[in-house]
């Protein structure tokens, strides 16, 4: 993944924690519009202008050749995604790409989205216990 495209993902990602959404209206000239935009700072808004060609690479993927299901996004490694009917309808981005390679494995072995980000997370932060392991994953469940 590219720096720009990294740093674009992490913008987008802020902005969501924050109670923003970004969506991409290709009927409309390509633009980018982020809900609720009152929510936007000038800093914000200057970032998206900075990273917007990489964004908007971002938010323009077509799933609709990708299976449904969780998988690796192919353009990020560090990323998994949920395909549903060729739309994007979930996705965690992780630091390494051992962590989502850990996440694919547990929901494969059928432990919930949650239950499976914990323990992706606890990888990523130096856990390799796989008992410690088990007891995150199966503390996460609801």
């Amino acid at each position: 993944m590219s720096a720009t495209s990294a740093n674009a993902m992490t913008l987008m990602l802020a902005l969501w924690e924050r109670g923003m959404d970004m969506t991409l209206d290709p009927a409309n000239g390509g633009k980018v519009t982020v809900t609720p935009a009152r929510l936007l700072t000038d800093e914000d808004r200057a970032a998206i202008r900075h990273h917007l060609p990489a964004i908007k690479r971002l938010l323009s993927v077509d799933y609709t050749d990708r299976p449904d299901g969780w998988q690796q996004d192919e353009g990020m490694p560090e990323r998994v995604i949920l395909v549903n009917k060729g739309a994007l309808t979930d996705s965690c981005l992780f630091r390494t790409q051992g962590a989502a390679a850990a996440f694919l494995a547990l929901i494969r072995h059928k432990y919930t989205s949650r239950q499976a980000f914990a323990a992706a997370c606890a990888i990523e932060d130096g856990e390799h216990d796989p008992v410690r392991l088990e007891a995150i994953a199966r503390a996460n469940h609801h």
